[in-house]
């Protein structure tokens, strides 16, 4: 069999114009910073997450504390020691020395 002459078809390709060029480094430049800032804001936020996790752990500590609390409350124990430290009071009969200053 002979072969099928195909047309040749030739691609011609534009000359970019200088504009377009520009254009193009416009568009790449100020994807570039974009990007930039979008990671600084990135950075921002995780630090601020990081503060965040902090702050909530050291609220946690201070339920935990709060919780023994009202649990020595309930007790004559923590009543007494309430009274001692908070109030400055002492049980009938007990002599208090307190240093000079």
């Amino acid at each position: 069999m002979a072969k099928a002459n195909k047309p040749k078809v030739k691609i011609r390709l534009r000359k970019s114009g200088v504009l377009v060029k520009v254009a193009l480094i416009a568009v790449l430049v100020l994807s570039i910073v974009a990007l930039l800032v979008l990671r600084s804001a990135l950075l921002d936020t995780r630090q601020q997450t990081d503060g965040y996790r902090d702050q909530a752990a050291d609220l946690e500590q201070q339920i935990e504390k709060l919780r023994q609390d009202i649990q020595d409350l309930g007790t004559v124990e923590g009543i007494l020691r309430l009274a001692w430290e908070k109030l400055g009071l002492v049980m009938p009969g007990t002599v208090v020395v307190s240093p000079e200053n």
